[in-house]
């Protein structure tokens, strides 16, 4: 876990032995066939309150397909595909999640 992480921010962790399930051998490769033909998340961006000022949040920022940043409400923004097919779907209220695809 990161360390110093405020309370104000998600909890930051790394699992360096994890990979994509593509990356698997083909006798482990689970399928990967979603109902809407989804095949990748492509970006992600999470919004909250606050300003995300840890290391952590600093050195996320510098990833390609993932930004954290300050919004008026908590927010998690999933794109799946470079959201091509123009599409999305709104959890809100009941869940602070939107899907793009």
């Amino acid at each position: 876990m990161a360390d110093n992480n405020p309370l104000t921010e998600p909890l930051w962790f790394v699992l360096p032995f994890g990979s994509a399930p593509i990356h698997a051998s083909p006798d482990k490769r689970q399928a990967l066939n979603h109902a809407l033909g989804l095949k990748q998340l492509t970006s992600i961006c999470i919004s909250q309150p606050s300003v995300p000022h840890s290391i952590a949040a600093q050195q996320m920022n510098k990833v390609a397909g993932f930004k954290i940043q300050q919004g008026l409400d908590h927010l998690v923004e999933l794109s799946f595909d470079e959201a091509q097919a123009g599409l999305s779907h709104d959890f809100k209220p009941a869940l602070p999640l939107i899907i793009y695809w």
